[in-house]
């Protein structure tokens, strides 16, 4: 179902990051990297996401294909917020205290 999606500032600083040490590297992995996010957080938005749900905590992540990195989603009453984009090789938890609950 479709449904409001949001990016919690520092989440919205993480794409900003990852966007910046790949175009550093490589202007056209840089590239891929944010069509890659655009498509995923589109499909987060509309519902269609593959989502796994995280144990203890409520929330869900959907693990980008082709780049390490994942994006925490916390499901709300009226919106989806996404609380992080998580490089798979960050300490894990590190977001928690970025969740509403």
């Amino acid at each position: 179902m479709k449904r409001p999606l949001r990016l919690h500032g520092a989440a919205l600083q993480e794409i900003r990051k990852a966007t910046a040490w790949y175009r550093r590297r490589n202007p056209v992995a840089a590239a891929r990297f944010a069509a890659s996010m655009k498509l995923a957080l589109a499909s987060i938005r509309d519902g269609t996401a593959p989502m796994q749900t995280i144990p203890d905590s409520g929330l869900q992540r959907m693990i980008l294909r082709d780049f390490p990195y994942q994006i925490i989603v916390e499901e709300r009453l009226l919106d989806r917020q996404v609380v992080a984009i998580s490089h798979q090789a960050r300490a894990p938890g590190y977001w928690r205290t970025r969740v509403q609950r």
